[in-house]
């Protein structure tokens, strides 16, 4: 099922068009608090429901967007997801400002997309029950976007991407980093792998947050 809302956002209209072409079967309707939800039935007896927020990089901290993502866990279904479109000038700096926000709700996982055309192709592939869980989708670009995310993670000059490459063989994903930077050890060991003022800076980024020009 899709909502009736997105007719109301025009960056989705190509999703729109694509639901009624696809092989899965979408059904539009009135849902409240988030765009998407769809069962997959894997046996008999395991399924998993899925419900999506979507964002367009415009939308990122608005009082609407912070509403909804904070509703998803109210719902309690398997697996949750905030989508992002990333498009428009200012999508990674928005990227940056949702990963920060999510760093509060472990249980939501952040997919970030291209195109919205691009995203329903993948959301055909997840209702197959072939596909296992929603991990093959979450990693459309993230790995990509990651690291060109951590590069910016500082005031000034980004990092390089060998430093970033040095980084990421320390941390998995940024929350771990985000937790390092609460302690002393976690903030000396961040100096020691990018350098003292390099450092000094990605720790002052996570602590009082991105400083946007």
């Amino acid at each position: 099922m899709f909502s009736s809302s997105l007719r109301q956002r025009s960056e989705w209209s190509p999703a729109l068009a694509l639901f009624a072409q696809s092989p899965s079967r979408w059904r539009e309707t009135n849902l409240l608090g988030h765009d998407l939800e769809f069962t997959v039935q894997y046996s008999a007896s395991s399924s998993l429901t899925y419900r999506m927020v979507l964002i367009s990089a415009k939308q990122v901290g608005t009082d609407d967007a912070t509403r909804r993502i904070k509703q998803l866990p109210k719902h309690g279904t398997d697996k949750k997801a905030v989508v992002l479109l990333m498009q428009g000038h200012d999508a990674m700096s928005s990227f940056m400002r949702l990963q920060i926000q999510m760093l509060e709700h472990e249980r939501i996982s952040t997919i970030p997309v291209s195109s919205a055309g691009q995203f329903i192709d993948h959301l055909d592939a997840l209702r197959r029950p072939s596909t296992i869980g929603m991990n093959g989708l979450a990693q459309i670009d993230r790995h990509a976007v990651q690291k060109d995310l951590l590069r910016h993670c500082v005031s000034g000059t980004p990092l390089s991407v060998q430093q970033v490459d040095v980084l990421l063989g320390s941390v998995r994903h940024l929350r771990e980093l985000a937790n390092m930077v609460q302690t002393r050890e976690g903030q000396e060991t961040i100096c020691r792998l990018l350098g003292d003022a390099d450092g000094r800076s990605l720790i002052e980024h996570f602590t009082n947050g991105p400083k946007f020009t």
